[in-house]
Parts: C-alpha cells; sequence; structure tokens
C-alpha cells in the first residue's frame, strides 16, 4: 500500500526472508504508507482483510502488530485460502 513499484520495495517473494512483512518492510515501508497520508489528513482509517502474507505471525511482528495510521484493524492472520463450490 505504499504505491511503489516493486523494485522498489526490497520484497521479492512472499516470505518474511523474502522481505514480505518483514523488519524492513515495517519500519521503512509502512510509514510511508497511503494510510499514514490518510490519517495526516485528518481521515479515520478502517482495514479489514488480508494484509500481506505471513500477517501475524512471530517472524512478522506477531498478532499485535498493527500497521501505522489505522485507526480500526482487522488483518486476516496467516495466508488465507479462499473455497469457492459454483452451485
Amino acid at each position: 500500500m505504499t504505491g511503489r513499484y516493486q523494485h522498489n520495495t526490497k520484497v521479492f517473494n512472499n516470505t518474511v526472508a523474502g522481505g514480505c512483512n518483514s523488519d524492513f518492510w515495517r519500519s521503512q515501508l509502512e510509514p510511508t504508507s497511503v494510510s499514514v497520508a490518510a490519517k495526516n489528513n485528518g481521515y479515520t482509517t478502517y482495514y479489514a482483510g488480508k494484509y500481506l502474507n505471513q500477517y501475524g505471525s512471530k517472524a512478522a511482528g506477531g498478532v499485535k502488530h498493527v500497521p501505522k495510521g489505522w485507526d480500526h484493524w482487522n488483518g486476516l492472520v496467516g495466508n488465507s485460502r479462499f473455497e469457492f463450490e459454483p452451485t
């Protein structure tokens, strides 16, 4: 949610070791996300749904980690698996 191209984020794959939800991501990129910009401009912010792969894992800051800028946070823990059965 930073608006940056992938090659400018140091994220190389969907694992913490690959940069996704890494220490660098949480300390350097999250503080510059759209949520921070919105909050700084007086908006109330809310997030619900999948954030990043491995969100909530110990290596990714645990479930108590709420990215900067969000007033209300309901991030899905872990990777999600969607199932669809057509009727």
